[in-house]
């Protein structure tokens, strides 16, 4: 395990399974306080025992599942899996901007799964927020299409 700390040049993907191996392991070390709010915020490096100044599992899923625990992972996940059915429910019905909000969100987000930590994944929070954003507006947008509806129809069936 102390071979990532050595200066023998290692491959970037058996570095990135080695520390995701260490973030489940720290996971399924953890307490049961720890396994729901997790270690706390940057402490994976911590746990590694690492002189690095930013170690991290590159993965984003095991980082939240590592250092916040099962309530923010299985949150995240909600939320992200929430949209993917919205989004793809919607997709014929979404304006230009939605489309790309959402594929740079999922770009975003399958880069968070392979490289840098939770900060560094900044734009994932980014786009997610503006994508729950425009849906709000795009519901606001569809209710009062519909109320306006009624309210026309209301009309007709009075004048008749």
């Amino acid at each position: 395990d102390r071979r990532y700390f050595t200066n023998k040049a290692v491959s970037s993907i058996d570095e990135r399974f080695f520390l995701y191996n260490k973030a489940v392991e720290g996971f399924k070390e953890s307490n049961l306080r720890q396994k729901l709010v997790g270690y706390g915020s940057g402490q994976f490096l911590e746990y590694m025992h690492s002189p690095q100044e930013r170690l991290y599992p590159h993965n984003i899923v095991l980082e939240l599942l590592f250092e916040y625990g099962l309530i923010v992972t299985l949150s995240f996940i909600y939320v992200i899996l929430r949209l993917m059915f919205l989004f793809f429910n919607r997709v014929n019905n979404l304006t230009i901007d939605q489309l790309f909000l959402h594929l740079f969100f999922l770009f975003s987000l399958f880069r968070a799964m392979f490289s840098s930590d939770i900060a560094g994944n900044y734009l994932v929070f980014v786009f997610l927020i503006l994508i729950i954003r425009s849906n709000e507006f795009m519901n606001i947008s569809i209710q009062k299409v519909e109320t306006d509806r009624i309210k026309i129809d209301e009309k007709r069936y009075s004048n008749n």
